[in-house]
């Protein structure tokens, strides 16, 4: 069963978008959305990828 924050990063989330952009979309720091997108990598609904830096 997904969180309500885990359904609220999917309905939100855009080709590219980073943690930072997530927390200004949601209104919630990027520590707290950070664990929930790790819980989502998991779970194999996401995935992720460092941008270089």
């Amino acid at each position: 069963m997904l969180r309500r924050i885990e359904l609220k990063i999917l309905d939100t989330v855009d080709c590219g978008d980073t943690i930072s952009k997530l927390a200004t979309k949601l209104d919630h720091t990027k520590s707290f959305l950070s664990h929930a997108v790790a819980e989502l990598v998991e779970k194999g609904l996401v995935y992720t990828e460092r941008d270089g830096r």
